[in-house]
């Protein structure tokens, strides 16, 4: 990752209202398509048509890498939405040019910034967040507060 794959949202006083980089880690790791499931594998040529006329690029084939890129450091101050949506366009529209199909962004269930992604055409992908640790961490887990809201960070996962 370069400072150059960071995007900063300023405002007109000059306050940093946001930013979030965009991490190629396609020379060292990869999501292989391995194939598609009955429904999908029929209807992926159609999917694939129209995805295409919607100025989208295509699903990859079997075999092939997912072309994607992942959000990283994602903040964005008071949680803005309209800043978080702006960001994440200016890095798509940057990335375009160049293979990239995909964002990856890693968000809560209850991260308020969630709804930010109804924006855009998405993938969902469901997941469980556990938290584990040695005896010696158990303080630790119990002084957690339940309230906060987890942050993920899907690049380092």
């Amino acid at each position: 990752m370069r400072p150059a794959d960071f995007r900063v949202a300023v405002s007109g006083e000059g306050e940093i209202l946001g930013a979030a980089a965009a991490w190629d880690q396609n020379a060292f790791k990869q999501t292989l398509v391995r194939g598609y499931a009955a429904p999908l594998r029929r209807l992926w040529p159609v999917i694939n048509g129209v995805l295409r006329v919607a100025g989208f690029g295509a699903l990859p084939h079997p075999g092939e890498a997912l072309p994607m890129i992942y959000i990283a450091f994602l903040c964005v101050r008071d949680d803005n939405p309209e800043v978080t949506r702006v960001i994440l366009e200016q890095i798509y529209a940057d990335r375009q040019a160049g293979d990239c199909r995909f964002l990856v962004v890693g968000l809560h269930e209850r991260d308020p910034l969630r709804p930010v992604m109804r924006a855009f055409p998405v993938f969902r992908y469901t997941s469980r967040l556990y938290l584990v640790c040695w005896d010696d961490g158990m303080e630790f887990v119990r002084s957690l507060d339940p309230a906060r809201i987890p942050h993920l960070e899907a690049a380092t996962l």
